[in-house]
């Protein structure tokens, strides 16, 4: 496969490496670091929580309705 110039944009530069490495036969995953500080880490806690509960309020309250008819 020919190489292309780049093309100025590093997305679509490393989508095209890894597309030409993938038809190549080598799998090149792509690296990924994410780094998270403690208020972001209970952001994402309570947003579970939070969804949890409505999921249990949700519940409750169709099982609450089907046994009152």
């Amino acid at each position: 496969m020919e190489k292309l110039p780049a093309s100025g944009n590093a997305v679509i530069d490393r989508l095209y490496e890894m597309v030409s490495a993938l038809s190549e036969g080598k799998v090149k995953l792509p690296e990924v670091s994410i780094s998270l500080d403690a208020k972001s880490i209970w952001y994402i806690v309570l947003g579970i929580g939070a969804l949890f509960l409505l999921m249990f309020l949700g519940v409750y309250f169709l099982i609450k309705s089907t046994i009152s008819r």
